[in-house]
C-alpha cells in the first residue's frame, strides 16, 4: 500500500553516447502516526547521474559507464553523499543464430556520512567486479491451420558471479530486496539500489516461446518460464535478512495473451519447490474498445498474507464528460 506521495523534479539531456540526469526528490508521508521517522524515505538533494554507452567500441567490445553522486537526507538517522562508478566492458559473438555475451564490470561504491554512531566508519566503500556470460538463441517455425502463425522457442543462459565482501557498514539509503518476476530472473545483482551488491555464484536459466501472427505480425501468446539456480550461499544480506543457503530459486511463469486489439489476458505465477507451496499467483485482465476507453481487472494472491482484486477503468459518459 502506499505510504508517501513523491514530488520530484528531473532535468535530462542527452548528447550523443551520453545521457545525464539531475533530480531533486522528496516524499510527503501520508500517515504520520503508523511510519515511524526510521521507516521514512530519504530526500535526494540533489541526485545527479550520467550514462555513457558505446555498441561498437574497438576489437569488436561494447562499452558502457554509469555514474552517480546523490546526497541523501533525513531528519533521522544516518545521511550523507554516496558516490557510484561502474564502467562495463561486454563482447557480443553470433554464430549460427546463437549469440554468446561475456562480459566484466567493476562496482565501486563510496560514502561520506553525516550522523553515524560512535564509533562507525563514516567513509565506507566498496569495490567488486561483475562477471556475467550470457549465451542465447531464438529458434522459429511456423505453426497452426494454414500455418497462420510463427512460433518462436527463446532459450537463455545466464551465468553471473560477484565474490562477497562484507557491506553492513554501508548505509541502506534506497535498497531493496525486489519482488521475484522475469524482469529480475535476468539482473545481475538481486538487489535493486546502490547500497547492497549481492554475492553470488548462480545460472540464471529462461524459456520464452512466442505465437506471432504471420498475416501482420502483432503477437498472439507470449509465454516464460524461468529459475536461478545457486552454487554457492549468499552472504550478503538487508537488515532483517538471513543469508539464503537454498540451491535454487522459485519457478516463476509468466503468460500473455493478445486475444484481439480489445482484450489482453495475462498470468502470472511463482512456486516454491522448496517448500511446495505456491508463493504468488496473479491474473489481469484488459479491456480497451477505442483510444478513449480501457477497463482493467487484476487479482493478486500472495501466500498468506495479500489477497486483493483491482479495478481501474476509464470511460467517456458523454461528449464533455
Amino acid at each position: 500500500s502506499q505510504i508517501a506521495l513523491e514530488r520530484r523534479v528531473d532535468l535530462e539531456y542527452f548528447q550523443g553516447p551520453w545521457s545525464m540526469l539531475l533530480r531533486v526528490q522528496d516524499f510527503e508521508t501520508l500517515d504520520e502516526e503508523g511510519i515511524t521517522p526510521e521507516e521514512r524515505p530519504y530526500r535526494r538533494l540533489p541526485q545527479v547521474a550520467a550514462r555513457g554507452y558505446w555498441p561498437e567500441a574497438p576489437l569488436g567490445l561494447e562499452a558502457s559507464i554509469d555514474g552517480e553522486l546523490t546526497w541523501f537526507d533525513r531528519n533521522t538517522g544516518v545521511t550523507g553523499l554516496r558516490g557510484h562508478v561502474l564502467p562495463r566492458l561486454a563482447l557480443p559473438l553470433e554464430w549460427q543464430g546463437i549469440t554468446l555475451r561475456p562480459a566484466v564490470g567493476a562496482d565501486f561504491t563510496g560514502y561520506s556520512l553525516d550522523d553515524t554512531a560512535a564509533g562507525a566508519n563514516d567513509t565506507p566503500s566498496r569495490a567488486l567486479p561483475i562477471y556475467t556470460v550470457d549465451l542465447s538463441t531464438v529458434l522459429e517455425r511456423r505453426s497452426g491451420t494454414g500455418r497462420r502463425y510463427l512460433q518462436t522457442l527463446e532459450p537463455r543462459l545466464q551465468f553471473v558471479k560477484i565474490p562477497f565482501e562484507d557491506q553492513q557498514d554501508l548505509p541502506l539509503f534506497d535498497t531493496i530486496n525486489p519482488d521475484f518476476n522475469v524482469v529480475q530472473l535476468f539482473r545481475a545483482n538481486r538487489f535493486v539500489g546502490l547500497d547492497r551488491l549481492g554475492d553470488t555464484n548462480q545460472l540464471n536459466i529462461g524459456l520464452t516461446t512466442r505465437l506471432i501472427r504471420a498475416r501482420n505480425g502483432s503477437q498472439f501468446l507470449t509465454a516464460t518460464i524461468g529459475q536461478i539456480r545457486y552454487f554457492d550461499d549468499r552472504q550478503v544480506v538487508l537488515t532483517t535478512e538471513e543469508s539464503s543457503s537454498s540451491g535454487q530459486s522459485d519457478w516463476i511463469g509468466e503468460l500473455g495473451l493478445n486475444i484481439n486489439d480489445q482484450w489482453n489476458l495475462d498470468l502470472g505465477y511463482q512456486w516454491d519447490s522448496d517448500a511446495n507451496e505456491t508463493q504468488l499467483a496473479e491474473v489481469r485482465v484488459l479491456y480497451h474498445p477505442d483510444d478513449v476507453r480501457i477497463v482493467n481487472l487484476g487479482y493478486r494472491l500472495r501466500g498468506d498474507n495479500v489477497e486483493q482484486l483491482e479495478v481501474a477503468a476509464a470511460w467517456p459518459i458523454a461528449t464533455r464528460w
